[in-house]
C-alpha cells in the first residue's frame, strides 16, 4: 500500500493534540537506563525501547539514533546484532529501537496501511519532551526494510533528520519519485554485492544501489566523481570492502557507499545473526554508522509539524 504524500502533511497538525501515554517498564538497573515504552498513535499502541547511557556527548544534549529493524524482525533483535548499546555507552548518544506493525515498516510498499513516517516523526517529538536531545543531531538507521524506511524519513523530514544510514536497504522506484527533500541529508549505504534479498543491481521494484547513490549525489549537490579507497581483509591483497565517497556536498553533508564484496543480506560485524548470506567481519557496520552520523548536524533545523 502506498502512503499518500498529502497524508504526510494533512495528518500532521493534529498530532499536537495527541496525549502521549507512557508505559515505562524498567527491566535493568536504572544506571543502564534501558526502558521499554509506548505511545498511542492513530489508535495503535506503538512500542519501542530506549537506551540512555550515563554519559552525555555534549551540553547541547544527547545525539539521537533511531534504529529500525528489518522485515519479520523486532526491536530486540536489531538491538542485539548491532551492539549499539555498547557504542552508546562509549560515545554518549541515545539509541531508540521502535517496533513496526506486523514486523514491518510502511515506506510506500507494505502489508498494512499504517502511516509510519508520521509515527516516527511523533516518536521524535515524544523523545524530545522526555529526554535532553540535541535537535541538530537526529539520525535514522535501519536494516533492510528499516533501511528503506530510513530513506523515507530523509525524503520527507529533512528539516529534522541530519543523516541516515541504510544497511542492505535501498529505495523503490515509487519512493524515489516521491522523494523531494528540502535540505541536504547525510547518506551512508552499506550493501553486499551478493545480497540475495535486496539485490545490489536492483530488481523489479527496487532501484540499484548505484542509482540510489546517484540520486542523493544530485539531491545533496555533491561532486559527481567519487573518491574510492579499499579495505583489505587480514592485510592481504583480497579486497573486501570498497569505500566510495562523493563529498563535499552542500551543507557539509556526505554521501558514502561501503560496497561489501561478496557480502550477503547481513549486518557487517554483527554480534548475532542478522540475516542471510555471508557476514563480512572486516568492518563493523555499527561503528562505521556512528562515525558517519556524528559528523552531521541539521544546521538549519526548524520547528514544524509536517
Amino acid at each position: 500500500m502506498s502512503i499518500p504524500i498529502s497524508g504526510l502533511v494533512n495528518d500532521a497538525f493534529p498530532m499536537r493534540l495527541i496525549i502521549f501515554i507512557f508505559c515505562f517498564i524498567f527491566f535493568q538497573q536504572w544506571a543502564l537506563s534501558q526502558v521499554a515504552a509506548s505511545i498511542e498513535f492513530q489508535g495503535l499502541n506503538r512500542e519501542f525501547l530506549v537506551y540512555k547511557p550515563e554519559i552525555k556527548f555534549s551540553p547541547d544534549g544527547y545525539p539521537l539514533v533511531i534504529a529500525l529493524h528489518g522485515f519479520t524482525q523486532n526491536e530486540r533483535r536489531i538491538m542485539n546484532y548491532t551492539g549499539f548499546n555498547h557504542l552508546a555507552d562509549e560515545h554518549g548518544f541515545i539509541v531508540v529501537y521502535p517496533r513496526g506493525i506486523q514486523a514491518s515498516w510502511n515506506f510506500g510498499i507494505s502489508h498494512n496501511e499504517v502511516n509510519d513516517p508520521l509515527f516516527l516523526n511523533a516518536l521524535i517529538d515524544t523523545l524530545l519532551e522526555v529526554h535532553s536531545i540535541d535537535k541538530t543531531r537526529i539520525y535514522f538507521t535501519g536494516f533492510s526494510n528499516g533501511g528503506f524506511m530510513s530513506y523515507e524519513m530523509a525524503c520527507h523530514f529533512s528539516h529534522r533528520v541530519a543523516a541516515i544510514a541504510s544497511v542492505t536497504g535501498s529505495m523503490s522506484a515509487n519512493q524515489m519519485n516521491r522523494c523531494n527533500p528540502e535540505y541536504p541529508v547525510g547518506i551512508l549505504q552499506i550493501h553486499g554485492t551478493t545480497d540475495n534479498v535486496i539485490h545490489y543491481e536492483g530488481q523489479s521494484w527496487v532501484q540499484s544501489i548505484d542509482d540510489v547513490m546517484g540520486f542523493w549525489v544530485l539531491e545533496n549537490g555533491c561532486r559527481s566523481l567519487a573518491d574510492t579507497s579499499l579495505v583489505y581483509r587480514d592485510k592481504s591483497e583480497l579486497i573486501s570492502v570498497k569505500n566510495i565517497s562523493y563529498e563535499p556536498c552542500e551543507d557539509r553533508v556526505d554521501v558514502r557507499l561501503l560496497k561489501v564484496i561478496e557480502g550477503g543480506h547481513t549486518w557487517p560485524g554483527s554480534a548475532a545473526r542478522s540475516g542471510s548470506g555471508r557476514t563480512n567481519r572486516d568492518i563493523s557496520a555499527s561503528e562505521e554508522i556512528w562515525n558517519f552520523l556524528i559528523r552531521h548536524r541539521r544546521l538549519n533545523s526548524v520547528e514544524r509539524w509536517d
